[in-house]
């Protein structure tokens, strides 16, 4: 059996929100070799660094074309999360102004084109099925209130509104014992990157690693049951 692992850093930099959504990978692959060590994963990071992303401007072009007509580097990011589906996504973001960052807000509004089928029954483009992934949200900034999980609620936003199945931090497993007594990250991996005299900054943020971490299991955890169980279903629909 083989799962895909993708992970998104949306950061103009390739620093803290890169690490974490690397940390976050790393245990969602022990999660799963876990609970089935048999599993061979493929994962990979794509980053934003360097990448052109604009704003959709609603032209409408996509309906003529089929697809997204805009020059610039969104499509090449957007085909790992579609040729073919991944099993599992984790998208991080740095936070600047209490939100994601506007790269990552334009990524996510250029899905539009992939949709169109919804609302014109000819569109050629079939609707990216995203239903059997699993879907994690990173955010770190630079204060540990600083907007983190609001930035989180924008990226799990859109994996429900385009039909990922989101997860949050919370696992049964650290629920026995002292699970009261370590740090949760509750919707998301939120951390904090304050301390510049480390490079990636986030390495001294001991409580955002460990949700990060967490939330990483999760998707890990999550990816391996909704693969088994599209698995069945597909075979007894045979």
């Amino acid at each position: 059996m083989k799962l895909r692992l993708i992970g998104i850093s949306s950061s103009p930099k390739k620093r803290s929100t890169y690490k974490l959504v690397e940390i976050a990978l790393e245990a969602a692959k022990d999660a799963i070799l876990e609970e089935k060590s048999d599993t061979e994963i493929e994962s990979e990071i794509i980053s934003f660094k360097g990448k052109r992303i604009r704003e959709c401007i609603d032209c409408g072009a996509c309906l003529k074309r089929a697809g997204c007509i805009l020059k610039d580097d969104w499509y090449e990011c957007m085909k790992y999360l579609i040729d073919p589906v991944p099993d599992g996504v984790i998208i991080g973001s740095p936070v600047y102004f209490y939100s994601v960052n506007s790269q990552l807000r334009a990524f996510f509004e250029r899905t539009k084109s992939l949709f169109k089928k919804d609302w014109y029954e000819k569109y050629p483009l079939q609707i990216p099925n995203w239903t059997n992934t699993a879907a994690g949200a990173i955010t770190t900034g630079y204060h540990r209130n600083g907007g983190q999980e609001h930035a989180a609620a924008n990226i799990i936003d859109w994996f429900l509104n385009v039909g990922f199945v989101p997860v949050g931090c919370f696992r049964f497993k650290d629920s026995l014992g002292s699970y009261t007594e370590k740090p949760k990250g509750y919707t998301a991996g939120t951390a904090v990157a304050d301390n510049l005299s480390v490079d990636p900054p986030i390495l001294v943020d001991e409580i955002g690693i460990y949700v990060v971490k967490t939330l990483g299991a999760r998707v890990g955890e999550t990816a391996l049951r909704l693969h088994l169980g599209d698995a069945i279903l597909n075979k007894d629909n045979k």
